[in-house]
């Protein structure tokens, strides 16, 4: 177990050192705004402290899902764009009147709050993103397939059955024959005590051709922090199929391959060779899927999947990460012509992880109609 945790123990430590370095400006501009004496300054060192640890304190307990834990990562997304405006404002504080400065500041706060409730607010309303392609592999007869793909709900990361309710009422309505998760359906957590209610709350969602799933790298981080099998059981449980670098023919109408997230230690090379061995083996006259938490392509593959569907980057989730995220992955979201007939789809996701904010974002699920030419 200690192997196991010391790893995470690490990343927490190299986050909070950068998060407390991120408060100095937020710290000294709200100390000089507000006037404060030698007490207040320590009072607001308090408050800031406990602020800075609280995510530290939520991951080592396990409890995510709390009032303490909601205060806890809204004030990381004001703190972020509080750390922003600061660090601009820094000349304007050795130019301008103490007066002047301080008010300025206080509009910068109010501005950051309404931008975080705003977010907060568009995070919790998913919705239904639609997609249709064409293609001559439908069966005879068949004219159109429709798959639900969802992506990153983040279940346990905040928030745990309102997320799930609401990603349901959006459900519900839809007239769909297949749901796909491409990872990070759940959240890593020490507390694990409503899982399993969570998870028969998935299993009634039973479409015509069934549930399949892939890992992303937070089921991985789930295993590592505790139970080995929770990731898997929890599917399980929630009516997934799981395809761990398997294939499978739905029904005789469409091939799904998944493969697990590289958080789970296969190494490039070696990915790229499982994936072109998996794929190389399916029915070049049915519909391909190819499963992939990351939205990384690999050349070899082309021309022997279809469609490919990916995750992971939330799209950014709060502006500006979305240009970070494009540096890492250039095929960030939507959808993407690969040639040799393959096609990539990124979804920015369904839930949140950390702030439950999205600037800039909508949560989403999506309905592909995959129609016969």
């Amino acid at each position: 177990m200690s192997q196991q945790i010391l790893p995470g123990l690490v990343f927490l430590t190299v986050f909070t050192s950068i998060y407390t370095l991120l408060h100095w400006p937020i710290f000294s501009h709200t100390a000089l705004a507000l006037g404060l004496g030698r007490p207040g300054r320590w009072v607001l060192r308090l408050l800031l402290a406990l602020l800075i640890l609280g995510p530290v304190i939520h991951n080592l307990n396990g409890r995510q899902v709390s009032f303490t834990a909601l205060i806890t990562y809204l004030w990381m997304a004001l703190a972020f764009y509080l750390f922003l405006a600061g660090f601009i404002l820094i000349p304007f504080r050795l130019l301008a009147s103490p007066r002047a400065f301080s008010l300025l500041w206080l509009t910068v706060v109010l501005a950051a709050g309404v931008i975080v409730g705003h977010g907060f607010l568009q995070a919790r309303q998913i919705q239904v993103r639609e997609l249709t392609l064409t293609t001559k592999k439908l069966p005879p007869g068949m004219e159109e397939l429709r798959i639900v793909h969802l992506s990153d709900l983040h279940l346990h990361s905040v928030e745990s059955q309102t997320r799930l309710e609401r990603l349901i009422r959006v459900l519900e309505p839809l007239s769909y024959d297949l749901l796909v998760s491409t990872g990070d359906l759940i959240e890593a957590g020490l507390d694990r005590t409503d899982w399993r209610p969570l998870a028969r709350r998935l299993a009634a969602i039973k479409p015509r051709l069934g549930k399949y799933a892939v890992f992303g790298n937070h089921e991985y981080y789930a295993g590592r922090f505790g139970d080995q099998g929770f990731a898997l059981d929890f599917h399980a449980q929630a009516g997934f199929v799981v395809l761990r670098q398997e294939a499978e023919k739905v029904a005789g109408l469409i091939q799904l391959a998944g493969l697990d997230d590289p958080a789970f230690g296969l190494r490039r090379n070696r990915a790229r060779t499982v994936e072109f061995n998996l794929l190389q083996r399916l029915d070049p006259d049915l519909p391909a899927i190819l499963l992939k938490h990351q939205p990384q392509v690999e050349e070899t593959s082309l021309g022997l999947f279809d469609l490919q569907l990916s995750g992971h980057t939330h799209g950014g989730q709060m502006w500006p990460f979305n240009y970070l995220v494009e540096t890492r992955y250039p095929r960030y979201k939507g959808l993407h012509d690969l040639g040799g007939g393959s096609r990539l789809w990124v979804t920015i996701g369904a839930g949140t992880w950390g702030p439950p904010v999205r600037v800039g974002t909508r949560a989403e699920v999506v309905l592909i109609r995959l129609k016969a030419e």
